[in-house]
């Protein structure tokens, strides 16, 4: 997930969303902590209901969305019921969503390259390169273009100089 939409993440904790990620093993949630995210357990997620957590957006990978039945179901049940925009990112649209997701890229800010940086590091990739832009497939983009979700081109910025340090 860092790796993927690290950037995307600190950038939409820095513009006062509030980022929950759902994982499975709790064992290191130290880089996505990093990165401004509240780590919760993916059953405590899968097991609530709509009053208990209502999310703007569902984000998951690809390869977790065909791989996992709970996940799956639970963007599906998000995308029937329109409550939420749904985030997968992958090299390619599942099959099963063909039409209902548009490709997305989002160009990290400044801040957005730092800590994705330190976040990576905190994973022990220590010579991984960040790079200015993260791909992804969303519902609805012009939602997301319209809370600054999605940073346009304008907004570039160079990320060649931000690399994760080992010390």
């Amino acid at each position: 997930m860092v790796r993927q939409v690290g950037g995307w993440l600190f950038d939409m904790r820095a513009a006062g969303w509030e980022v929950t990620v759902c994982v499975v093993d709790h064992a290191d949630p130290r880089p996505l902590e990093i990165l401004g995210a509240i780590v919760i357990e993916l059953e405590q997620f899968l097991g609530s209901t709509f009053e208990e957590i209502r999310p703007y957006a569902v984000a998951t990978a690809m390869d977790d969305y065909r791989d996992n039945p709970g996940i799956r179901d639970g963007v599906l049940r998000h995308l029937e019921q329109r409550n939420a925009r749904v985030v997968l990112w992958g090299a390619r649209e599942p099959t099963d969503l063909a039409g209902r997701l548009e490709a997305a890229t989002h160009h990290l800010s400044v801040a957005g390259c730092a800590f994705k940086a330190c976040a990576l590091t905190a994973t022990g990739a220590f010579d991984e390169r960040v790079e200015a832009t993260e791909s992804f497939w969303v519902t609805d983009p012009d939602s997301w273009h319209r809370i600054g979700a999605l940073r346009s081109s304008s907004n570039l910025v160079s990320c060649n100089d931000i690399q994760p340090s080992s010390e």
